[in-house]
């Protein structure tokens, strides 16, 4: 189940970069247009100039004076729509970076719910390792007690060996003396028959020596007894020594057991303090991982005020194109004003009034915008320094990966330990009950081990219900995907952590988690994809920081531009006062009766001139209007981004 969330999490990811990929080459591609019509229009605006210098000697002043405030215009209504475009150009890298940033953090949480479970594990695992060594305490003092009860079979053998050789002894020292008294004896009646001779006596003898051969007979049917009784016994001892000698083997193979437990101990109580301190250390890595959670939260909050500064950007954008709509209006009066004759003088103070007051609130409307650029910036600036402390984030959540497989492998080596000393422990037992039957078969008295056996086997019994039952829950837990249920199971594991069951529990368990070391490293060869998928898109965000400063640096030249049209501008608003004054003088003047005849020249060549200027005007108007229709197309695409994103 967790396999199927990371390869979905994997294919969401590259599905919106490359939605993100897509976005960039249209803009890319976007900019190329751009960049294109922009040579275009330099060249058209050198062959305007052209024509402009070729037409300036036969125009007059002020009709030259209106042209050149409308190029100005034009200039600011180019230099407006460039900056426009960077506008839209930056509010799409926001969307770009506020996508990220949410991704970044739906996988930080991801990540650190991940780290959680493997917190809860490991800490089961720690209870599972406490409760083994108290079993391996249990079973230390069950040795000890058989080797004790051993030890006193062994002194109770002695004891019966020693008893049985004094009883021999004096058995033979009585058969020893019975035989040299009948020996005695016959020798005296046989003396007493030669002296004598008598027959009474020699019958008195005879009963004597029969009573004593009766009484040797006894003696040496007694003497036989003794020596089959002996004989057994000696049988006997000889079984006992066998089964001393057969107790003394298994108990020092015991002793050798215990020692390798004592290592196993040891060892498993160093790696217990060892997860300890790994423990301790994921618990560190939580915490941290809450604070880049905190810093991911302030930084999807700047990102929403950098939306709202994008959308008054957009506002304003909106606001210069309704600006840029009636300077071009203005324009298109002032070209009519400029085809009628009459009050010239009044129309071009009235023209120079409203041209100053557009390019007064132009200028105000650049240099607002050239403030919102630079607090765009600013905020670009400080978005990128938090981006770079979320790659630092999602660098501590790689070396965070390592280190949980780092402690995955080292749950593996202690899966193997686990099942050594499991099956040390069936040997152990196996061993006590031998030295259990064997004692029962020496002693009457080994009938309570014999009862002890029988409750240690009941409660096998139950310990592996118990691990059934919790194999089963372990299997609930697997395919069942819900976090409630999840924290119920690991909360009713954590209260079984005391009970003798959860050792082999936790053992199937980890075996079933053995078995998805594939799923990990297929999690491991999506980690290293999605890593590359990263440095590419870094790349293409150097590329496209790179093709951002290329155009900063060219809105740089055009502001310059601007200012170098603002400094004409003054020049010729000069010249135009100089030409107002000349016109004020020669109103005043009397008119000379020779000059007037040549007047009807100058209204063909001012018909021209207003020609010229309404062609160049529909041109300005097909251009703008080529622009509007670049901006509708920016803005479906600005929406389409934030609808994506």
């Amino acid at each position: 189940m967790m396999a199927d969330l990371f390869d979905a999490t994997v294919i969401l990811d590259h599905s919106e970069r490359q939605l993100l990929q897509n976005a960039l080459a249209d803009r890319s591609s976007e900019i190329d247009r751009l960049r294109a019509k922009l040579v275009a229009a330099d060249r058209d605006r050198a062959t305007w100039e052209a024509q402009r210098k070729a037409l300036e000697a036969k125009k007059p002043a002020d009709v030259q004076t209106i042209l050149s405030q409308k190029r100005e215009l034009t200039m600011q209504l180019d230099r407006e729509q460039n900056e426009k475009h960077e506008l839209f150009l930056q509010i799409n890298t926001y969307i770009a970076q506020l996508a990220d940033s949410k991704k970044e953090a739906a996988e930080a949480q991801q990540h650190e719910r991940n780290l959680k479970g493997e917190l809860d594990r490991l800490k089961s695992v720690q209870a599972n390792q406490a409760q083994l060594e108290s079993d391996v305490t249990e079973l230390q003092a069950e040795v000890r007690r058989k080797a004790d009860e051993v030890e006193r079979s062994r002194a109770q053998l002695a004891e019966l060996n020693s008893n049985f050789d004094l009883e021999r002894e004096k058995l033979t020292n009585e058969v020893n003396e019975l035989s040299k008294e009948l020996q005695l004896k016959s020798a005296a009646l046989q003396t007493l028959r030669l002296v004598k001779g008598d027959p009474a006596a020699a019958k008195s003898d005879a009963d004597e020596q029969s009573a004593l051969q009766a009484t040797v007979q006894k003696a040496t049917a007694r003497n036989n007894e003794l020596e089959a009784q002996l004989s057994a016994l000696q049988t006997q001892l000889q079984e006992r020594q066998t089964l001393y000698d057969a107790l003394s083997a298994q108990q020092n193979a015991s002793v050798a057991d215990l020692a390798g437990k004592d290592k196993a101990v040891d060892d498993l109580t160093s790696a217990s303090e060892e997860l300890r301190r790994k423990v301790a250390a994921l618990e560190d890595e939580n915490t941290k991982l809450q604070q880049h959670s905190s810093t991911i939260t302030s930084l999807q909050a700047s990102l929403k005020s950098e939306e709202e500064k994008n959308s008054a950007l957009r506002e304003s954008s909106s606001r210069l194109e309704d600006e840029l709509k009636k300077a071009v209006a203005q324009l298109a009066l002032v070209e009519s004003d400029a085809n009628k004759e009459g009050d010239r003088a009044e129309t071009s103070e009235t023209v120079l009034r409203d041209v100053r007051a557009q390019n007064a609130s132009l200028e105000s409307s650049v240099a607002r915008l050239e403030k919102d650029l630079s607090e765009a910036r600013a905020a670009t600036a400080t978005l990128q320094d938090q981006l770079s402390s979320a790659s630092t984030v999602q660098a501590t959540l790689a070396d965070t990966n390592k280190d949980n497989a780092a402690l995955k492998a080292e749950i593996s080596r202690l899966e193997a330990e686990v099942a050594e000393v499991k099956a040390k422990s069936n040997n152990s037992e196996q061993q006590q009950k031998t030295i259990e039957a064997a004692v029962s078969s020496a002693r009457v008295e080994a009938e309570a081990s014999k009862e002890a056996l029988v409750k240690t086997t009941v409660q096998l019994a139950a310990a592996e219900a118990s691990v059934a039952q919790l194999k089963s829950e372990v299997r609930e837990l697997n395919n069942r995907p819900s976090s409630e249920d999840v924290q119920s199971l690991s909360a009713q594991i954590s209260a079984m952590g005391a009970e003798n069951t959860e050792l082999k529990a936790r053992i199937a368990q980890l075996q079933k988690e053995s078995e998805k070391s594939d799923l990990l490293e297929k999690f491991t060869a999506l980690t290293a994809e999605k890593e590359r998928l990263s440095e590419d898109l870094e790349r293409v965000n150097m590329r496209h920081e790179q093709s951002e400063s290329k155009w900063n640096h060219e809105l740089y030249d055009l502001q310059q531009k601007f200012r170098d049209a603002d400094e004409s501008k003054h020049k010729l608003e000069d010249e135009v006062d100089d030409l107002k004054r000349q016109l004020k003088v020669a109103s005043q003047a009397p008119p000379a009766s020779e000059a007037s005849p040549p007047q009807a020249p100058p209204r063909k060549v001012n018909d021209e001139n207003g020609k010229g200027a309404l062609e160049e005007n529909q041109k300005l108007k097909a251009e703008l209007e080529k622009q509007q229709r670049l901006v509708s197309v920016l803005r479906r695409k600005l929406q389409h981004a934030q609808t994506t994103g």
